[in-house]
């Protein structure tokens, strides 16, 4: 993800979106939003927080070497964002306009959100990672999980739970 991606992205599909959300709630348009965010370097431009600001959204970034815990959704729908924006990063070339590149990555972004928002798609990313249905092998696997559990056996209890449904939290703090 670039800079200017993320600013295309957060000016054609992230404010407006939380506009059409407060719309549909039916509440005012200039009432609270928070965006949850990876901490990848383009969220945290001058350009970027200014327009949040205007939009009145706030940015919470999440913790890092968490995703397996905090981002169920990076195994399916973003890896289909990424995998387009990236096909069509590839594409741009020099020689291109700026409308001409604009163009190509507005065209990807469409065509990404499209699949990404497939409800197969994001019951297979919650599967995948092990949160539901709870699955401790698949949630409890790779050396991130242990190390991060690890690192907070100090801080509180890190043993998770499961409610009947099979939705996780974590115990203690």
């Amino acid at each position: 993800m670039t800079n200017e991606l993320f600013l295309l992205l957060l000016r054609e599909y992230i404010i407006p979106g939380f506009a059409r959300q407060r719309e549909v709630n039916g509440d005012p348009a200039d009432a609270a939003a928070l965006l949850i965010s990876d901490g990848h370097g383009s969220r945290n431009q001058p350009e970027v927080l200014r327009l949040l600001t205007e939009a009145n959204i706030s940015m919470f970034t999440l913790p890092p070497h968490t995703s397996h815990l905090t981002q169920p959704l990076d195994n399916s729908p973003f890896a289909i964002l990424r995998r387009k924006v990236n096909d069509a990063e590839r594409r741009i070339t020099r020689e291109m306009s700026p409308a001409e590149k604009t163009k190509s990555r507005s065209v990807a972004l469409d065509s990404a959100l499209c699949c990404m928002r497939a409800p197969d798609v994001i019951l297979r990313s919650f599967a995948t990672t092990g949160i539901r249905p709870f699955d401790p092998e698949s949630f409890f696997a790779g050396k991130k999980c242990r190390t991060y559990m690890a690192q907070t056996e100090g801080v509180g209890s890190s043993r998770l739970r499961t409610d009947g449904a099979g939705l996780v939290s974590l115990r203690g703090r």
